[in-house]
């Protein structure tokens, strides 16, 4: 069996078994749990190309991660647009914050990577901690409406389950072709 097979065997499984655990599971609170699992694994899916694969040292990806969040919770509270038109553009402008930072970041290799890419990170959470009026500060934003798409409204644990792990397996789907491709094989 090749490689690829093989990854697309062990995906499937996966696949399978993500999408049945919630009626194994008793309660909503390990449903809210694997939804976290779910975001922050895409998160990692990210770090692992970037680490793993491409060998840089990041330590300020979840600035990235934490603004793209920000821009759709603030955009969302305060005008009355479809909330996943505002995800792709918060995607959209932290990737190019991302890009505008990395380019010169990039440059730099091992450790003063490391440490520039930390610095970012903490400069971007003391700027989330400290715009209270934008963020919520500490305390977080608040009355962010629900996602819809036509008349499914993810309001609840099994609904935001889906949502999260259909999106998920797609980033990993899309990672495992990624990692068989050209330009896969470049960033080895």
């Amino acid at each position: 069996m090749t490689e690829k097979k093989q990854q697309i065997l062990i995906f499937l499984i996966f696949a399978a078994a993500v999408l049945t655990a919630p009626f194994f599971l008793k309660g909503n609170y390990l449903l809210n749990v694997l939804v976290f699992v779910g975001i922050n694994t895409m998160l990692a899916v990210g770090l692992n190309l970037l680490m793993g694969y491409a060998g840089q040292i990041s330590l300020g990806h979840a600035a990235f991660f934490g603004m793209g969040a920000y821009i759709s919770g603030i955009i969302t509270t305060r005008f009355p647009v479809d909330p996943f038109l505002i995800i792709i553009l918060a995607a959209f402008c932290a990737g190019a914050l991302a890009f505008v930072i990395g380019f010169p970041i990039l440059k730099l290799k091992g450790h003063y990577l490391a440490m520039a890419t930390l610095g970012f990170g903490i400069i971007m959470y003391i700027i989330f901690n400290e715009t209270v009026d934008f963020t919520g500060g500490p305390s977080g934003l608040s009355g962010i409406p629900n996602l819809h798409i036509g008349s499914l409204i993810f309001d609840n644990d099994w609904n935001n389950y889906y949502l999260v792990w259909v999106f998920t397996l797609a980033v990993m789907l899309l990672s495992i072709n990624l990692f068989q491709s050209r330009i896969g094989r470049a960033l080895r």
